[in-house]
């Protein structure tokens, strides 16, 4: 990769960002590719937090659509597949772009904060896909008629669809940190700033998580609390950053 200097023109600066691009648009591909050719392992992989529910209640199915569902559900997973494995080197190639110039101080700062990022993200995505999730899908299957008379259908696409973009959200959300130590870097935030928010922290959180989950507290809370503790440790870092 070409060398750049820490000062770079206009023109210098968009030529770089559409580098960034084309790499990251090629890394996922390459990532949907390889994922594609394990779809099916995927799939069941995904499939973990209903199968439960499905053999325990013979009321509740699984079900397509249409007939080019399978086709559309393997090319979506794969997609999604291929963006989630890719997020590392999504991380790597914005950081990058941020920070252009590369010296060995700076490659271990961006190599240590990649490091916890995806760390925190792979945190984030193991918490709504092991608990949260199926608590909340145990929650709604709970209002299903007991009389059976009326078949509960879950379609396989619009679950997935909803497992990825839930899990992927939350992740991103445990990057909290890492956006509070830039932020604080760049002088835009401080610790006293963000502990002076804390008590609207507390009350965001509690909205986000009931916006993201089905109406049952304990999700809520399970999602909130993760949350609450990552803005405290935001408030840290940005106070270390800012005395840097």
């Amino acid at each position: 990769m070409k060398k750049i200097s820490n000062k770079m023109t206009f023109w210098e600066h968009i030529d770089e960002l559409r580098y960034r691009i084309i790499s990251v648009f090629f890394i996922v591909l390459l990532a949907t590719i390889l994922s594609y050719f394990f779809i099916d392992s995927i799939l069941e992989l995904i499939r973990v937090p209903i199968i439960d529910i499905v053999k325990s209640n013979p009321n509740i199915k699984e079900a397509f659509k249409s007939i080019a569902s399978p086709f559309f559900l393997s090319i979506s997973t794969s997609l999604y597949s291929g963006v989630f494995i890719a997020f590392p080197f999504i991380l790597y190639n914005m950081l990058r772009f941020i920070f252009p110039a590369m010296n060995k101080r700076r490659f271990l700062f961006l190599s240590i904060v990649i490091f916890f990022s995806v760390t925190l993200f792979l945190i984030g995505v193991f918490l709504a896909y092991k608990i949260i999730f199926p608590i909340s899908l145990s929650f709604l299957a709970t209002f299903l008629p007991s009389s059976g008379d009326v078949p509960l259908f879950i379609f396989v696409n619009e679950y997935v669809s909803l497992i990825f973009s839930t899990t992927m959200f939350i992740g991103l959300v445990f990057q909290l940190p890492i956006i509070s130590l830039f932020l604080s870097r760049l002088k835009l935030i401080n610790s006293k700033t963000l502990s002076g928010k804390r008590k609207y922290a507390i009350l965001l959180s509690f909205v986000f998580s009931a916006i993201i989950t089905p109406p049952d507290v304990i999700s809520q809370i399970i999602l909130s609390i993760p949350i609450l503790i990552l803005y405290e440790i935001s408030i840290i870092i940005a106070k270390f950053s800012n005395n840097d």
